[in-house]
């Protein structure tokens, strides 16, 4: 990680920041008076001096880039999405401080497809479970795209299942070229696309 001065170009400060993949997109929360900066394997830097901060590697071997939402009646969470199918989307309670605290879990997100929903190829790689695709946060509700072409829909308060659907879609599920569904789900206006 590196973090540059805006007006005058100047490193600022870099950071080995390593992770297992590093696919996702940089990302910031605010914890206190701090900003810090991240990326989706859980690596956390305060931005003033490019301290790590908390956890290493909290979220695991993740691709999406997590999403983040502070609201009132709830703290501020980061949801990440893993890569293998018995570890389901998370969200973490952010520390209130940068020199103390740790990332941990608030709830689990909610699945709950059939057997015979999704497109699954349990020899080679499940296609029931969001993989490539970053979550989208509207309202309140967390939105998720399968790889096999599902789209399930969570309370971000609770991780419960708002409702899921099936999407007129033909992913392609093959191992190698087995990318299914993974462009990440987009508000434009009232319309999600």
């Amino acid at each position: 990680m590196r973090a540059y001065d805006v007006d005058s170009g100047k490193l600022m400060w870099t950071n080995g920041a390593k992770a297992f993949n590093t696919y996702g997109s940089l990302f910031r929360v605010e914890s206190g008076d701090e900003l810090v900066a991240a990326f989706q394997w859980g690596f956390f830097a305060r931005v003033r001096d490019g301290q790590p901060v908390w956890d290493k590697g909290a979220f695991g071997d993740s691709v999406s880039t997590p999403i983040v939402e502070a609201t009132r009646s709830s703290p501020t969470a980061v949801i990440p999405s893993s890569t293998t199918r018995r570890r389901a989307m998370k969200a973490f309670k952010i520390p209130a401080s940068t020199d103390s605290g740790k990332l941990t879990v608030a709830y689990e997100l909610k699945e709950q497809w059939a057997d015979d929903e999704l497109v699954v190829d349990k020899q080679k790689n499940p296609f029931d479970r969001g993989y490539v695709s970053s979550p989208l946060y509207v309202d309140g509700l967390i939105y998720q795209l399968t790889q096999g072409g599902g789209l399930v829909v969570n309370d971000a308060k609770t991780g419960a299942v708002v409702y899921r659907k099936v999407l007129p879609l033909k992913p392609r599920t093959q191992y190698w070229n087995w990318a299914g569904c993974s462009a990440s789900p987009t508000l434009a206006g009232n319309l999600f696309i």
